[in-house]
């Protein structure tokens, strides 16, 4: 398994007959996931999502990136940094102000 299925696809695996190769089954996994990917779409759709791939390509752009914050939320983790004492200037002048 090349570890972009998340436990949706293992449980499918474990609920089939013990006698399945892993391999032939995320074959048929992998087809199965193309033949959705290149079904036709309607006007203006980009892209036909499987179940959690929008979550799986977030988190590995989030992981690339980090997460974004708003500007409010960052306000707020500062003000409570500064009320408990942490020294922000590590952080970069722009966020000791």
């Amino acid at each position: 398994m090349n570890g972009r299925h998340g436990p949706e696809i293992t449980a499918l695996y474990h609920g089939q007959n013990a006698e399945v190769d892993p391999h032939d089954f995320m074959t048929r996994v992998d087809a199965a996931i193309q033949q959705v990917h290149n079904t036709p779409k309607a006007p203006g759709v980009v892209r036909t999502w499987m179940p959690g791939e929008q979550e799986y390509v977030m988190r590995e752009h989030n992981r690339a990136l980090g997460i974004p914050l708003s500007e409010e939320t960052l306000n707020d983790l500062m003000k409570t940094a500064k009320a408990v004492g942490v020294n922000l200037s590590p952080c970069g002048s722009d966020l000791d102000g």
